[in-house]
């Protein structure tokens, strides 16, 4: 008698365990798996395609006229002479764009295709 005291109290300590576990842990899984596929719908709603690519190409063939007192097509010859920091101040008064990263060569001949 005094054994199926004890088995019952286990059964009913253990029935009453796994419905206080079941009303607890049961809603809490059912709320996380809701917030789960919500954000999971948000995710893909949310994305953005992918943005397009974007090209820089410099335009070395645009012409702009020099004024004389800066450079003119006789000073062409003697483009080599002068320093980097010259020829581009040549450039940063002729109020072109795209000269400021260029090396000595590069910068002698933007100069001249700008002249001509």
């Amino acid at each position: 008698m005094r054994a199926n005291k004890k088995i019952l109290r286990w059964l009913i300590i253990e029935a009453v365990t796994g419905l206080i576990m079941d009303s607890i842990i049961g809603p809490i899984a059912f709320v996380l798996v809701g917030l789960m596929v919500l954000a999971t719908f948000l995710k893909s709603i949310k994305q953005d395609p992918q943005p397009p690519e974007i090209t820089f190409e410099l335009h070395y063939d645009e012409k702009s006229k020099l004024p004389p007192r800066v450079v003119s097509s006789g000073d062409l010859d003697q483009l080599a002479q002068l320093t980097v920091e010259q020829l581009k101040d040549i450039c940063r008064k002729s109020g072109w764009r795209g000269w400021s990263r260029l090396r000595k060569a590069e910068l002698i001949a933007f100069i001249r295709d700008s002249v001509t």
